[in-house]
């Protein structure tokens, strides 16, 4: 009974994050469907700040990623 209401609250926060992702996305010009695509967020994301799309790679690169 626990696990059940455990992944109720789960799924209701998680459905919140979806949604107010997808209002920044939209707000900021890209497409809201953009925040649920792993890769291609940060893609999205790095033409709306106008950098570099070679620093996609810096993101897999473990102590690089800091910079």
């Amino acid at each position: 009974m626990g696990a059940i209401i455990f992944l109720i609250l789960y799924l209701a926060i998680f459905v919140l994050w979806i949604a107010g992702m997808w209002k920044v996305y939209v707000k900021l010009g890209a497409p809201g469907w953009a925040c649920i695509i792993p890769i291609y967020n940060i893609y999205a994301l790095m033409q709306i700040f106008k950098w570099e799309t070679v620093k996609l790679i810096f993101f897999f690169i473990p102590v690089v990623q800091l910079y």
